[in-house]
This record gives C-alpha cells, structure tokens and sequence, in this order.
C-alpha cells in the first residue's frame, strides 16, 4: 500500500474516532466554555489596560510627545526610532502595575483551570479507548465497577501549570503590545484623540474574539491529546499512529505523520512532535493519536493518575 493510500485509510477511521470523543469527552463543551470565560476576561482586561493608561498620563503624555516629534526636524529612520523610544518609555510608568494586575492572575488561574480539565477529560477518554470503564475521581457516579482517575502526579500538574503562566504571560504582551501599535498609530503615525486610542485599545484591536477562539481550541486539544499520549504510554501501549480529520485543513505536515503508520510510543513523527498538540506546530490542530490495541505482546496497566515508573514493555528511545 502506498503512502498516500494509507493516509487515506487512516484519515477515513480519523473521522469516527474524533466523533466518539466529542461525544463522549465532551472536549469541546470545555473549549467552548473556556472561550467563553477568556473573551470575557479578554475584555475586561482591555477596558482595565486602557483605564490604567489614562490614570497613568501614559495617554496624554504620548499624544504630546507625538506633537514635539512631528514638529521637529528628524529624518523617518529617525522618527521612526524616537517613537519607539518614546513609545516604550512611557509604557514603563504603567508597567508594574499592568503586570500585578488581578485580572492578569485570573487570566493564568482560568487558563490553568480549563487545560486540567481538558486533560482530564484526555485521560477519561483513552481510558474508555483502551476499554476500561472510567470516571474523574471529584465526579459523583452511581456506577459500580469503574475505574477511578485522579491527577496527582506533581510533574504532569507542573508541566500543565507552566504552560499556563508561560502563555498567559504571552497573551499579555500580545495585548500589551496591542495597545503600543495602537499609541503609535493613533498619535504618532496619525491624529486620533485621546478617547479614540482609548477605545481602540478597549476593544483589543478587534483581536479578542478570535484570540479567545485560537487559544481556547489550541489549549484545549493540546491538554487532551497529551493526557491521551500519557494514558497510553503509561498504560503500557508499545505502539501508535497518527489520525487527521481528512479535510483540505490539514497541514501537510500532519498529512506526512498520517502516513507514517504506526510507531514505537517514544518515537517521533516526521515533524517532530510526539503526538498531536504537542509543540509549535499545534495551534488549532484536530488531529488525533490511536493506540495498537492488536499488539500481540500489549500488557496493559491502566495509568490511575499518579506518579509513575516507564512500563517495561514500553521500548526507551
């Protein structure tokens, strides 16, 4: 079978599989909640950014020194430079207290709290893959014999909390960085007022709804894709494979790990990512990883979500 014949094949299976983890994860009620609660937070700490730089003089201060410049005898290179001197000089007044803000730390808080749950709900869902009846253990159930999931592992809880902070940090210098481009452009480039560089930066530069949406669908699927690598992995599983949805929106990058065919658990696909969500190459990914439940020699130990030895029947890159 060809390459490309066996893409084809693995993206077909891809198209059921994702459905019966919607379904039954729910990943993207939690994506869509999360989008929710960050635009709205988006939003708030816009107006709250805008607020600071006018209580600051930040504003006013930019606009006048906008005037001195445009009077003066300076060459564009030069103009260009002064601006962003100016620019960058006047943003330091506010910047302590940008970064202590506490909408910044709800903003981390929320991101932290969703990417859990969203790996919670990867780990629920690989369990139920690997046919092992499971629940998340602060959820209530009637059931008798099920399976109980709970993350404690230190390193998993560290990893998901870093990736937090990390890009939460991100996302405040993006709109932090929103609201230099808008200085810039309002006073120095034109000649907006100060209530119109104001609602400009208010309004996240019109960016807010679709940064909610990249981030919450990118963070989302990153958390559970992980969480489902991590349950099989150390649940044993010795071999996987790449699966995309099939469309023209796959990268052709994810094209290539799909006709890869299976693979050692600790081997990379051919761009580099161990599996879907992982890495640079994840943002608004929908791909999906499948265990080889037909390994003859697969011993399975469902991973309870605690700290953990590498299974000997894992082979170690």
């Amino acid at each position: 079978m060809t390459a490309t014949l066996e893409a084809q094949l693995v993206t077909k299976q891809a198209e059921s599989f994702l459905v019966r983890s919607a379904t039954k994860g729910k990943r993207l009620s939690v994506e869509k909640h999360f989008e929710n609660r960050l635009l709205e937070l988006l939003n708030l700490w816009n107006t709250e950014l805008a607020d600071l730089l006018l209580e600051r003089g930040v504003l006013d201060a930019a606009q006048r020194q906008a005037r001195v410049l445009k009077a003066s005898d300076l060459t564009d290179e030069e103009y260009k430079k002064a601006t962003e001197g100016t620019i960058t000089q006047l943003f330091a007044l506010a910047f302590d207290t940008i970064i202590e803000s506490d909408l910044r730390r709800a903003l981390s808080i929320l991101w932290t709290t969703n990417i859990i749950l969203a790996y919670e709900l990867g780990a629920i869902v690989a369990l139920e893959h690997l046919g092992v009846n499971a629940m998340v253990k602060r959820v209530a159930t009637k059931a008798a014999e099920v399976f109980v999931f709970e993350l404690t592992d230190a390193e998993v809880i560290a990893a998901l909390e870093n990736r937090a902070i990390k890009y939460g940090r991100g996302l405040t210098a993006e709109t932090i960085q929103d609201a230099r481009s808008a200085v810039k452009d309002g006073f120095f480039l034109g000649t907006k007022t100060i209530d119109e560089v104001a609602a400009t930066i208010r309004a996240g530069n019109g960016t807010s709804a679709w940064r909610a949406l990249k981030i919450a669908r990118t963070e989302t699927q990153a958390a559970y894709s992980t969480a489902m690598f991590d349950m099989y992995y150390r649940s044993g599983v010795r071999r996987k494979r790449w699966l995309t949805v099939g469309d023209q929106r796959v990268r052709p990058s994810h094209v290539d790990n799909a006709s890869a065919g299976w693979l050692t658990a600790v081997d990379t696909f051919p761009s580099g990512q161990l599996h879907p969500g992982e890495g640079v190459d994840s943002v608004n990914c929908r791909c999906s990883l499948q265990a080889d439940l037909d390994d003859p020699q697969l011993i399975l130990t469902p991973w309870d979500g605690s700290g953990f030895s590498i299974p000997p029947s894992v082979p170690i890159a």
